[in-house]
């Protein structure tokens, strides 16, 4: 058991590895975030333009850009 903690606080405050991953913690959020936020702003955008779509319907108006 007294070997685990050894290992544990090791790799818990060894330099080389916070640095790695902090490197592929970065890393791995700027791919999700780059991938995520584009299509959450075309769901949104296309949400907005099928509700504004609706609305010009049940009012009535000629839909336009």
């Amino acid at each position: 058991m007294l070997e685990f903690w050894n290992d544990y606080l090791h790799v818990a405050f060894d330099p080389a590895h916070i640095a790695g991953e902090l490197t592929f913690t970065l890393i791995f959020d700027g791919l999700v975030l780059a991938i995520l936020v584009p299509l959450f702003r075309m769901a949104i955008k296309n949400l907005r333009k099928s509700i504004h779509t609706e609305l010009d319907e049940e009012h009535g108006i000629e839909p336009h850009e």
